[in-house]
């Protein structure tokens, strides 16, 4: 049996043209008329539901930018562009739809989602047909994972989960940490996950719950974090849980800060806040009182657009505060049409090849593998130094992964990414290789980084700079040879692999691309629960095996050492093969009856408890099985059929 485990790639924008942190000037456009040419984008963002608060004021941002610049010049010509918007509702489910409709009605491009799970679950179809989608605010590193025809405008939530767990350990001193998430909804968990990791590795302790979609009484979660002594909350989820949440701990006299990540940065949230003693503080992609010029000049414009339009500002929570997210969508409209522009053409596939180079006034931040980065830096006349590319190497030896950064073409440093060995996972492969289960870990990383962490790690084998298709060409050549393939995985390009693999454990922590494709969801997120199942699969074969071998060897014996006795009457011959003694044939059939009805009842416990699992090759198990059960099936009868039998002579009863 082969089992294979993934590993995913932290802070891998797939594609990912500009994570850029500032916006871009206010390009005033031609408002004039270009004839009946058009260019069509996509607005993929919920209109509804959880989120519809937060994607009406990203909306809000790209729709600013469209009367920023209404048009785009393609080869030469003038293009009006048209935005053609779908409500999401909120919904993993609608997603595919919306998706599916915008598709229908062949834009070029696609801007959104609000909410990273919609994101996740649309990608596949825009991949499909071939149209790049740019996230505005979709921090989940699963959106672009894997898939070349995603890109975004923002950070990702391993970043803002480690920032928000430092934020915590620096500015409140806290030592204990209370998680809350929605159960099943791709951002809150993963970035959950990120900041519980990060806080771990601070020295920090955790407890972690999950809600159901629904909740509306979160009193029995804050006081579960006032029992735990937690010294702040961090809830990552949709404004609407948010709101309550905040209230509810008002009313429970919590008076420990409350944090979360960037979906809190609402006036919802200002309002929910506001009349109580609550703290509460989250990560944000935008400052309106940033007063650099870009971004000055797109506060004033934006307000005055946003206040000339009462329901505008309806859309906006009634005030004029300038959202985050807003910024975000404003600067995912001018990044769309940066990349036509330079494409020279409406094609989808075209706009995504011109996407990885795009770039617009503002500042310039960039990160991303070193051989990538090293062509981005060259082409744009900086320099890439020797320095650089020996931190690089020296990273990737001790099994960490190297992500160079560069602020307008000039190298920053290089981050230092380093996966965490859980404690035991060594010894837990160790007992997988006395299982006769060989190991391989499967990673996007170098093949530098990959054999560090293998070997660090304990497994037998790895596969680096792994595809979804290498993947799966793995796990296809493997089941040719008549193994049994066993797959671990959390991301969207391992569902293919996880489809395939003869057992299939997702990770709860995973998207819902790998959950759906797996045959189980494992609830703690831990590769090693292979083992677990390996261990119940084979103690459940190895009773029946045992149960079944028991029963023949015992109706052997059983019939050998009654049929003499019962048929000698008739045949005198076979008393010579009465080798029992028993006494008589009637003796014989009675003690047969009544051995038979106890040995099922003596056997109920073993069938229940199971036969012990030990960690030793196949052979053995199947010696060591075939002694006990096998050949005490064979000896068993004698002995006991001949006590009974005794027995029922001395008190006789035959």
């Amino acid at each position: 049996m082969k089992a294979f485990i993934s590993r995913r790639d932290f802070l891998k924008v797939s594609g990912a043209a500009a994570a850029a942190a500032a916006l871009a000037g206010c390009s005033s456009g031609s408002s004039g008329s270009a004839g009946g040419k058009t260019v069509k984008i996509g607005v993929f963002e919920p209109a509804s539901g959880d989120n519809g608060a937060g994607g009406k004021q990203e909306v809000l941002g790209i729709e600013y930018a469209n009367s920023v610049a209404p048009t785009v010049d393609i080869g030469g010509e003038t293009y009006n562009v048209e935005l053609v918007e779908v409500d999401n509702q909120s919904s993993t489910d609608k997603a595919v739809t919306a998706a599916q409709e915008l598709v229908s009605k062949k834009v070029s491009v696609v801007l959104g989602s609000y909410g990273s799970g919609v994101s996740i679950a649309a990608a596949p179809t825009f991949q499909s047909a071939s149209i790049p989608a740019i996230g505005c605010s979709c921090t989940n590193p699963a959106v672009t994972e894997a898939n070349p025809y995603y890109f975004r405008v923002c950070f990702l939530d391993p970043f803002q989960g480690s920032v928000m767990a430092n934020f915590a350990k620096d500015e409140f001193g806290a030592a204990n940490a209370y998680v809350l998430s929605m159960l099943g909804e791709d951002y809150g968990s993963g970035l959950a996950t990120y900041f519980v990791n990060a806080f771990e590795d601070l020295g920090g302790t955790v407890t972690s719950e999950q809600f159901p979609e629904g909740t509306s009484d979160f009193s029995a979660y804050i006081q579960n974090a006032i029992n735990a002594g937690a010294d702040l909350i961090f809830a990552p989820c949709a404004t609407t849980y948010a709101a309550q949440i905040i209230t509810q701990a008002a009313s429970a006299g919590f008076d420990k800060p409350i944090t979360a990540g960037d979906t809190w940065e609402s006036s919802v949230i200002l309002d929910a806040q506001k009349g109580t003693s609550v703290q509460v503080y989250c990560s944000t992609f935008f400052d309106e009182n940033d007063d650099s010029g870009a971004a000055k000049e797109f506060v004033a414009g934006f307000k005055e657009w946003l206040n000339a339009d009462s329901q505008k500002l309806t859309n906006n929570g009634g005030n004029d505060i300038v959202a985050a997210v807003s910024a975000l969508g404003y600067d995912a409209y001018m990044t769309a049409l940066e990349a036509i522009k330079a494409a020279g053409s409406t094609d989808g596939t075209a706009i995504k090849d011109a996407l990885f180079g795009v770039d617009y006034d503002g500042v310039e931040i960039r990160k991303g593998a070193a051989d990538s980065m090293r062509d981005y830096v060259l082409q744009n006349g900086g320099a890439y130094s020797t320095e650089c590319d020996g931190t690089v190497k020296s990273i990737s030896n001790q099994g960490g992964t190297p992500l160079v950064v560069a602020k307008n073409h000039k190298i920053l440093g290089v981050i230092y990414l380093k996966d965490i060995i859980k404690r035991g996972v060594k010894e837990k492969f160790a007992d997988l290789r006395k299982m006769g289960i060989k190991t391989i870990m499967i990673t996007g990383d170098n093949p530098l980084t990959a054999a560090a962490i293998a070997a660090e790690a304990g497994v037998d084998d790895f596969l680096a700079e792994a595809t979804p298709e290498g993947k799966l060409k793995m796990i296809r050549d493997f089941q040719s040879k008549g193994h049994l393939v066993a797959m671990t995985g959390d991301g969207t390009n391992d569902a293919p692999a996880l489809a395939q693999a003869d057992v299939a454990v997702a990770m709860n922590s995973g998207t819902q691309a790998a959950k759906e494709a797996g045959n189980m969801v494992d609830l703690d997120s831990s590769p090693t629960k292979l083992i677990d199942i390996v261990r119940i699969g084979k103690q459940l074969l190895m009773t029946r095996g045992s149960l079944t071998t028991f029963s023949i060897a015992n109706d052997v014996a059983k019939y050998f050492a009654i049929i003499p006795a019962l048929f000698m009457g008739l045949y005198p011959g076979l008393s010579a093969l009465n080798i029992m003694g028993l006494q008589s044939p009637l003796s014989a059939v009675l003690s047969a009856i009544i051995y038979n009805a106890l040995i099922i009842i003596a056997l109920i416990p073993l069938a229940l408890k199971g036969v012990k699992y030990r960690e030793v090759s196949a052979g053995k198990l199947l010696s060591r099985n075939l002694l006990i059960y096998g050949l005490g099936g064979l000896i068993a009868p004698f002995i006991f059929i001949k006590l009974i039998d005794m027995i029922l002579v001395l008190f006789g009863l035959a």
